[in-house]
């Protein structure tokens, strides 16, 4: 699987050039770091709710790997922030997804090392 393989699913939310340039650029981040990805997924999700903060965004990310296993992240835009931003929360989905192939990594290598 190549960075730019990765399906993008939006919804509530038009499609956006920006976002979708955002996401691969994060995507080719993570494989530099593992390029052994068979598939993935990444929806982003507008929740349109009655409250004083207006939309939220939630970002699912799934990736699958051989080695690594199946590597899911779920992220929304905190209550607490004065404007949510899509573009924030695909960085810190991305964020927790780097963490996760970089602990799994260190596990398979020390598995193997033993």
């Amino acid at each position: 699987m190549r960075p730019e393989d990765l399906q993008i699913v939006f919804r509530g939310l038009d499609h956006s050039e920006a976002v979708v340039e955002t996401i691969q650029r994060e995507t080719a981040k993570l494989f530099r770091l593992h390029d052994r990805f068979t598939s993935g997924t990444i929806t982003l999700e507008a929740i349109h709710r009655q409250n004083r903060w207006g939309v939220r965004y939630v970002v699912h990310l799934t990736l699958h790997s051989p080695d690594l296993g199946e590597i899911v992240v779920t992220h929304e835009t905190g209550e607490g922030s004065a404007k949510p931003d899509i573009f924030l929360a695909v960085k810190e989905a991305f964020d927790t997804a780097l963490r996760q192939v970089k602990d799994r990594r260190e596990r398979l290598l020390s598995r193997t090392k033993s």
